[in-house]
């Protein structure tokens, strides 16, 4: 985080104020990171880098050490911010255009050349085939951002090499990367490859053309367009219903598919995130008193859910796999949140089938316990969870029972309203998911 504690404080600069800027470089930032860490995931999963848990946290979020994820926020928001700051104090110091276009042209070439040569190291080719798109995308730049960058990223690279020196193991014992050099040209500047150098310059680069992107949005038309959009939804909750049955049985497929299966498993929080996102976004307005139950809910669970697993008491022995992502002694922070959905979702489902408030909390917690049953059996194979005996304890489903019955009487003591046109039925779509998996890997036996 050192590599972000002085860009940040200085975005306050007087002259500079980069902090005006956060509209549109946060947006940027965020969008390049999502495409660099899916490939991350994919090529961890290969085998092409990974990292050395004695210099780790040992969080993790989608297979990735939490580190390596904020690498993708940190790095680029200093490298934008110093060229920003070189643009703003050396406004004159950029290339021509001609030779600006003849080494954009070069580098492209250059680029196809390695790419052809090479197209059976995964690494290589990865890095040179985003050199090439970031190039040729250059080309169409109107702001000629490059002419300047070419210039700023020579600079950026001094820090850069320092860094990224010490995580592949310059001036310490062991690196804290290491790279699979059947994957990569072999080519090290100190102890760095060679192709980090193009995926500094490619993830710099994406980020100031998609800032200039940006920037042409006039935010207040894009606010008004927004929520014409989500009025549109919440008069036509077919279309989310469609998007989410598309999205559970590509879910299905992608997990059913060996080649895709670990790629798959790593997006579980993904899924519950958006159910979620969902559920707000048809719940209505959320005032304090709905907050408030909401984080009573998940506090409750959270902590039942910590001192089960750390214990064995409540629950029985059992232990959480990487899937639900970052954890807290050894508790994922997503199982609250899991707990609160649950809740949410059954409580819709009981209120509208049925009249009697006395019975619908056993209903509620009834449908909970059903869902645990099919659950244990497919969490084991999605690394959500696992137990140390050969079978789920009885006390399980008892304590799931009570614990849900308690969730359910705070959801209602503060008159929490569902949102009925969506979460019965995503309610179901999130049950047929794991009942369609728990037959497919039973048939895979």
């Amino acid at each position: 985080m050192s590599s972000i504690a002085v860009p940040l404080f200085l975005s306050f600069d007087k002259r500079l104020q980069f902090f005006k800027r956060w509209k549109y470089v946060l947006p940027s930032i965020f969008s390049v990171a999502t495409v660099y860490i899916f490939f991350d995931v994919l090529f961890t999963e290969k085998g092409v880098w990974g990292f050395n848990l004695k210099y780790i946290s040992g969080f993790h979020l989608f297979g990735l050490p939490v580190e390596e994820i904020l690498f993708f926020f940190a790095i680029p928001y200093a490298s934008i911010f110093l060229h920003d700051a070189f643009v703003e104090y050396f406004p004159e110091v950029k290339i021509g255009k001609r030779l600006t276009l003849y080494l954009t042209i070069l580098l492209i070439i250059l680029s196809v050349i390695i790419i052809v040569f090479n197209s059976d190291k995964t690494y290589t080719s990865y890095i040179f085939i985003k050199v090439l798109i970031v190039l040729m995308l250059s080309l169409f730049d109107e702001s000629e951002t490059i002419r300047s960058f070419y210039i700023t990223f020579l600079i950026i690279l001094v820090p850069f090499l320092i860094v990224n020196g010490i995580l592949t193991g310059s001036g310490i014992d062991s690196e804290v990367v290491w790279y699979n050099n059947s994957e990569n040209l072999r080519i090290r500047i100190f102890t760095i490859p060679v192709e980090d150098i193009g995926y500094a310059f490619s993830m710099i680069l994406f980020n100031l053309l998609l800032m200039n992107q940006f920037k042409k949005i006039k935010w207040v038309s894009l606010k008004s367009k927004l929520e014409i959009q989500l009025k549109f939804l919440k008069r036509n909750v077919k279309y989310v219903k469609l998007f989410f049955v598309i999205f559970f049985g590509v879910g299905v497929l992608g997990l059913a598919t060996p080649a895709t299966f670990l790629l798959f498993r790593k997006l579980i929080p993904v899924a519950l995130l958006l159910s979620a996102a969902g559920l707000l976004v048809y719940h209505g307005k959320v005032n304090r008193k709905t907050l408030f139950a909401f984080g009573i809910i998940y506090l409750i669970s959270f902590f039942v859910e910590l001192a089960g697993v750390n214990t064995g008491f409540i629950f029985g022995d059992y232990f959480y796999g990487g899937s639900l992502g970052i954890k807290l002694i050894n508790t994922p922070l997503l199982i609250g949140l899991n707990w609160l959905m649950l809740v949410y979702l059954t409580e819709s489902v009981s209120v509208k089938l049925i009249s009697n408030r006395y019975v619908q909390v056993p209903i509620s917690a009834s449908l909970m316990v059903a869902y645990d049953i099919v659950l244990e059996k497919v969490a084991p194979e999605l690394d959500m969870w696992y137990w140390t005996g050969s079978k789920v304890p009885l006390n399980n489903y008892i304590a799931w029972f009570f614990l849900a019955v308690l969730l359910i009487l705070i959801f209602r003591f503060f008159n929490v309203k569902t949102c009925v046109s969506l979460a019965p039925f995503l309610f179901l779509c999130q049950s047929v998911f794991f009942l369609t998996l728990l037959i497919w890997f039973n048939l895979s036996i």
